[in-house]
């Protein structure tokens, strides 16, 4: 739960520019690709009648990094409906003050007011632009048919000493059971579920990780600790399989993603070339 506090902490200094201005200035935008209608929007806290809904909770949490944005759902939800209300109020007290009628105010509200129209074009060009048969015809020229190698399912133990992971390597060798030495040693984000990595391709992981993992039999662990720049690795290979490739559902968001940058880009391409830009050097 810190963890997560903490994150926000700095989310909130990080996105201060983006996401506390538009709330001074009283709005939120939320992608087209969000929107929801009243009934599936509902009211999350109200802040002196001002109303705090779902979608612009999930906005926030949109600027979070991916990873923070998977954990534990109602608690990122509420620890952000805490934030976005801090910053109501702070935002009342502000006008209140007339900060929002100060030249630095006036200012970072022009800035914010270029990125916010940026977005939300984008947004409209996207939706425009992006339909199910272009999805399709995506997946079936660049996913379906693309050759894929083997993946492993393996564990880790992380330790940050060749010394230590020899002291682990030989306890294994003698029976130590995999999962509990890495619940006990690691110092990876992975022991607390014994140093489990999941399935993984070539490609997924450093290289001298992933060279260990795939020449290890499946139930045999590491002789000799890899070093990578994040320490001492002992591995366990647990399985091994042909890859497939993904379904059209399971690559659907990634197309999407895809296509969303190709369409941004051949706009941006657009407005340039009917621009007239001018570049100045910057003096020492």
């Amino acid at each position: 739960m810190s963890k997560i506090k903490n994150a926000l902490h700095q989310f909130t200094n990080a996105t201060s520019t983006i996401l506390g201005f538009a709330l001074l200035g009283g709005f939120v935008v939320v992608s087209s690709f969000n929107l929801a209608i009243a009934a599936e929007d509902p009211v999350l806290a109200k802040v002196d009648g001002y109303e705090i809904r779902l979608s612009e909770v999930n906005e926030a949490r949109g600027l979070l990094p991916p990873a923070l944005q998977q954990q534990g759902g109602p608690e990122v939800i509420s620890l952000l409906l805490e934030t976005l209300i801090d910053t109501r109020l702070a935002a009342k007290r502000g006008k209140e003050l007339g900060l929002d009628k100060t030249d630095e105010y006036k200012t970072t509200i022009a800035r914010v007011e270029g990125q916010i129209l940026k977005r939300m074009l984008f947004a409209q060009e996207i939706e425009k632009g992006i339909n199910e048969e272009d999805i399709k015809k995506f997946f079936d020229e660049n996913v379906k048919n693309i050759k894929l190698g083997d993946e492993v399912h393996a564990r880790h133990i992380l330790v940050e000493s060749e010394e230590k992971a020899k002291e682990i390597i030989k306890k294994l060798d003698d029976g130590a059971d995999f999962n509990n030495s890495a619940m006990e040693n690691s110092i990876g984000p992975s022991a607390p579920s014994g140093g489990d990595l999941g399935w993984f391709g070539e490609g997924s992981m450093v290289p001298e990780f992933e060279k260990e993992a795939f020449a290890l039999k499946v139930g045999a662990h590491s002789k000799q600790a890899v070093k990578t720049r994040f320490g001492w690795h002992i591995l366990r290979v647990e399985g091994r399989r042909k890859a497939k490739a993904p379904t059209l559902d399971q690559a659907r968001e990634e197309i999407v993603r895809q296509l969303s940058s190709e369409i941004g880009q051949k706009l941006l391409d657009a407005l340039r070339k009917d621009a007239k830009i001018e570049r100045f050097e910057l003096k020492p």
